[in-house]
Formats: structure tokens, sequence, C-alpha cells
């Protein structure tokens, strides 16, 4: 036994020796000269790995080549590089290296992110490109992301002081992930698994774990990656544990796809959910599965949905916490982005999607922000398929690929003040390098969720500029030390002192953002409505003596539209009504409707502000009241608070 395994240890320092001895031969990149048998300059690699690359970078130039066991690692650190790897070498390079964890966890490596470049790869990227992150889709799910941001911005207002509007010390990592997962789940499934309000405990808390296995084991370095014979041995059961984390992912997401087909079986082919119907990434990937079993099955579907959580959650959390920890440590910068947002959107409504074009300095934030912090400082993975020429040295065939983003971004030859927070550098710039800015990756393995990704970390930026005040807790700076994982978190999660802006207390207090579906008019009793109804009408809203007896018709001009955010103007829902009428009789119905029903519920009751008031400006009628309360059930499914 113990000769065998000499024999095995002396084969294979000589196949290591001779393929050293052969590749001299070769016009290979520059690389350290302290390689090791068996395990190469895997022994160099430190935690945070984008550093130490960076600092070998320094030293041997913009582009080598390592060994990491058996695999040859290039290492890209500059814009025409980037450029000349992914414009004349771009097929070369379309192909991802296949990993244990892609094995094991994606499905055998047939998932968008881990599949070889071919046919099947090609579909699954036309399927993410025309029916899943097209501009067309991404505007129908806009929905979606304005309700749970708007969720996020009520949750931050129930736990902060109300009296004297004073500061109270919030933690952000959590809320900000919650909200990036539901986003998620909810284009993918039509559900909620993170913070309150859910449907299903149980299921919700399985999903949780399972997601939060999911990206620790895809975060772990597994050494059988690169030293083949340690996957026999498994010493430490990786192999077994990514296996049985697979099965259970995999259960979850059948469930999802069974629960989906069952519906389309007895229902229709649309996802309902509390009272909205829209299309979900599974009901589009069912619809395609009809029309092609073989080619769309239930393992693809699974591995999409795969691909979206892991690809579609973290990348965006990571990059709204690291923006909001730089803008705390820069107030001038928080005190400008908070004025354009101000003078742009104004304080009379929530900003929205629309709203973000017409943000240049909010949006130059966020791409200083990706270029500081990169959610994925070394991209994903590419491998060569072919042998092929860069910056005119020779790179083997099955090479792994290496861009260091994080280093290209912060090199003092490329950028002024390459270290320092200035987002004021892209202010002006129709275009950016492409080759030079890559938070998405480049090439045909870019991200295609780039698109919804810039809309969930510029709504949510934008909407927690507006509608709180924000401060470090106490006068330290925020901690910006880097953290290890699958994408590059902070290390310590952030914690700030936060207030509701006083402007905006109506908006974060209406019932319009207590859930993060629409209220719909549906819980008014049937008539006949008991007399205490009509006492409570009168004295809610406590008309004068005078006000009764006027018969005068008040028509409050439209911009008093800022006191009804959750309220469409009646060209929108009533009928017959022009876009250019003020508003009128029967939106102030609407109104009554709603103040009415929230009363009922007790929301209003529980406003210490007397803030519903304020969306009473306007003079009332008893007559109007009485007309809203014997006919309100007639209305109800016609009007919804949004």
């Amino acid at each position: 036994m113990e000769d065998a395994a000499l024999f095995l240890l002396c084969s294979i320092v000589f196949v290591f020796l001779l393929l050293k001895l052969f590749a001299a031969h070769k016009h290979l990149p520059p690389r350290p000269s302290s390689s090791l048998p068996i395990i190469g300059h895997l022994h160099l690699m430190k935690a945070p790995m984008h550093r130490t690359l960076q600092k070998l970078s320094s030293q041997y130039g913009p582009i080598m080549l390592l060994s990491f066991g058996t695999w040859k690692v290039l290492v890209i650190s500059s814009p025409n590089l980037v450029e000349e790897c992914f414009n004349k070498n771009d097929i070369v390079f379309a192909n991802r290296p296949q990993l244990s964890s892609g094995k094991h966890l994606n499905y055998n490596n047939t998932t968008m992110a881990t599949s070889s470049y071919g046919h099947h790869w090609r579909n699954l990227r036309r399927i993410a490109a025309l029916e899943i992150f097209s501009t067309n889709r991404l505007n129908m799910s806009r929905s979606i992301r304005q309700e749970e941001v708007r969720y996020l911005l009520k949750t931050l207002y129930a736990i902060i002081p109300h009296e004297g509007f004073s500061f109270s010390r919030v933690e952000m990592k959590s809320r900000i992930s919650d909200l990036s997962f539901n986003i998620i789940m909810r284009m993918i499934a039509g559900k909620r698994y993170f913070g309150e309000e859910l449907d299903d405990l149980d299921e919700a808390k399985r999903f949780r774990d399972t997601i939060r296995e999911l990206f620790e084991a895809s975060g772990a370095s597994e050494p059988s990656n690169f030293v083949p014979f340690l996957r026999w041995i498994d010493f430490q059961g990786r192999v077994k544990g990514m296996i049985a984390l697979h099965n259970r992912s995999d259960e979850l997401w059948q469930g999802l796809i069974d629960e989906h087909r069952k519906r389309r079986r007895t229902d229709d082919s649309l996802t309902t959910h509390q009272g909205r119907t829209y299309k979900t990434m599974i009901d589009t990937a069912l619809s395609l599965q009809d029309a092609q079993p073989d080619t769309y099955t239930d393992e693809v579907i699974k591995g999409l949905i795969m691909t979206m959580i892991s690809a579609g959650t973290d990348t965006s959390s990571v990059t709204i916490e690291w923006a909001l920890s730089l803008l705390l440590n820069h107030p001038t910068v928080l005190k400008k982005a908070k004025a354009e947002v101000d003078n742009q959107v104004g304080q009379h409504r929530l900003v929205d999607e629309d709203d973000l074009s017409k943000l240049p300095y909010l949006q130059s934030i966020i791409n200083e922000t990706t270029r500081l912090y990169p959610a994925a400082p070394l991209l994903v993975p590419h491998q060569s398929s072919d042998s092929c020429t860069v910056a005119g040295y020779h790179i083997p065939g099955g090479t792994m690929l290496l861009l260091n983003a994080w280093a290209m971004q912060r090199d003092p030859a490329l950028w002024d003040d390459a270290n320092t927070f200035r987002p004021e550098r892209f202010l002006g710039q129709d275009h950016i390098d492409p080759y030079k800015l890559v938070p998405f990756g480049v090439g045909r393995r870019a991200c295609p969720g780039a698109g919804l990704a810039k809309r969930v970390v510029g709504l949510a930026l934008a909407s927690l500029i507006q509608c709180f005040d924000w401060e470090r807790v106490g006068e330290d700076e925020v901690d910006m030390a880097e953290g290890t994982g699958i994408t590059m978190p902070k290390a310590k999660p952030l914690e700030a002192m936060c207030k509701a802006r006083e402007s905006m207390i109506n908006f974060l207090s209406f019932s319009s953002l207590s859930s993060p579906h629409s209220l719909v008019l549906s819980a008014l009793p049937e008539p006949p409505y008991p007399l205490s109804l009509f006492f409570f009408v009168f004295s809610t809203f406590s008309p004068s003596r005078g006000l009764l007896l006027t018969t005068k018709q008040t028509s409050p001009p439209r911009s008093r539209i800022s006191h009804l955010p959750f309220l469409p103007h009646p060209s929108e829902s009533i009928p017959g009504v022009p876009s250019s009428s003020s508003f009128d009789r029967a939106t102030t119905r609407l109104v009554l409707e709603a103040a009415v029903l929230r009363r009922l519920h007790g929301e209003i009751n529980g406003d210490e502000h007397g803030g519903w008031r304020q969306i009473f400006p306007f003079e009332w009628k008893s007559d109007l009241c009485l007309f809203v309360l014997l006919e309100c059930r007639s209305s109800i499914g016609r009007h919804r608070v949004v």
C-alpha cells in the first residue's frame, strides 16, 4: 500500500515537471517563480483574493499566468486586455470552468451561469433576454419592485420614534437583503419569503435556510477543484454535503413548479396573488414547456430559478448597502443627492422608476459605488475553449480566466484619486468605457439582469434618501472593511441613525405603505349601515355649521394630488373625466371611501400626528358624506388604493 502511494506521488511530480518543461518552450505570460509541486501558486492565495491578485499584478504586470493545482489561471487587470479577451477572443472565452459546485448544485453545470457555450446556453440566454429581463417584462413587473421598496420604507418608519422626529438606530443589512430576495421571488413564483406578512411561515423558513446554505456552499473554496485526487477522499464530506443540499433545494424548486402547473390546469395561465394577476417567470417557462417539452424540461426551469436567485439577490443588496455606507461617510454627497431628488421629484409623491433617468447624480453615486466596491470583484470565471493569443502571449486551451475588476477599477493609471469616493467623475459622461467599468461582466456571458439590478438599486436608494434623514452611529466613520463570500459584502453589517423626514410623514404613515400588496376597497359591510357609522363620519370630519349650510361646490386644483399619493387622478379611474380636470366631487368621494375604510380598520386611530387629516384640506358637505355611505357598496371593486 505504501509502495503504491509512493509510486502515485512520484508519478504526479514527474508529470508536473514534464508539463513545466514543455510549457517553458511556449511564450507564456509572466508568472511568480514560487510555484510548488501539486498545488502550484495556491499557497500564495490569501483572503481577500482580489487584493492578493492585485499585489501580484503590481509585480508581474496586468497579465499573468498562475497555477492553481492542475489549472492554468490567467489573471487580467487592464481594460485594453479585457477588450482583447472579449472582442478578438470572445467565443474562445465564452465558456465556464466546470467546478464541483456547478456539478453538484447547478444540475451538472447546465444552468445559464455554469453551462458551457453552445446551443443549450444560447437557448437559456434567449429566455433570459426576451422573457425575463427585457424592457417590456421589467416594465410589467415594476409594481412588484415599487411595492417591496415601499414595504421597506414602512418597516423603517414603524421602528423609529415619531414623537419629536428623533433619530433611531436601525440595522440595514437584513432589511435590504429581504427587499432583494422578495423582489426576485415574486418575479419567479409570486411569493414572499422574507420579512413579515408571509403566507406560509414553514415554507418561508425552509426556503430561507436552504438559500443561506446554498450561498455558503457556493462561496466556499473547494480544494478538489484544483487537486483532482482529493475528490476520491472527500475527508471533510463537502461533496456529500453539496449533494444533500442539492436534493433539498431541488425539492423546493420542484414544489414551486408543481404548484404553478396545478393552478394552470384548474384555473388559467397567470399567477394571482393578493388580488393581482401577473405572469411569473415560472408561468413563462411552463408556457415554453407546453410548446417544446423536450427543450424546456423541469430541470431547465429549476436551473433558471437557481440562476435568478444566485445572480439577482446578493449582488443588488450588497450594492445598496455599500452605497448607503459611502453616503454616510460623505454627508456632503448625501446632501447633494437629497437635493437632486427633491428638485426632480419633489416631496409631494414618492419616487418611481420613471424618475431614475432624471437623477444623474444618483446614477453617478451608484456607478462610483460599483467602481470601488463591485459586488463580484473577480466577476464570474471564464475558461478558454481553445488556445489563443492575448497581448502576444500564448494562452493554452482550458485556461481559467479571472478579471480582477476590483484592481482595474482602482488603478491610479486609469482613475484620478482612484481610492476616493467622488461621484462627480461620472457626471456629464454620456458613455462609460464598457471595458473600464465592468460590474456586470463583459462579452457574451455578461449579466443579462443588469437592467433589473439598476432599477432595484436606483429605486431603493432614491426612496431611502427621499423619505429619511441619515446619520452615522457615533462620530467614527462607517467601517468599510470587506467580508468574504460568493459576493463582496461588508465585513460588519451596516447600522445607521435614521429618522423620517417631516415632509414625508404623510406618505410613510398612509395605509398604502402598510402592505406590499394593494389595499382593495372590499371590506365595507353590506347595507343597511348602522346609525353609529353616520355619527362616525360627521364626528371624524367635524364640518362647521356654515359648511353644512353652504351650497358652494368646491373643486380643488389638480396640484392637490400631492396630498393624495395613494389615489389616481379621476381620469385614470372614473370614465368621462378629462385628464385636464381638477379634483371634483367624484374624486372627493374616492377619498372619503378610503378614509372611512381606514378608520373602520383602526388604521387612522393609530396615527399619532393626525396626518390623515392633512389629506382633507378642502371643504366637505353633509350630503356628500351621506351619499358616499349609502352608495359606497356599489363602487367597491371598481377602485383600488395603490
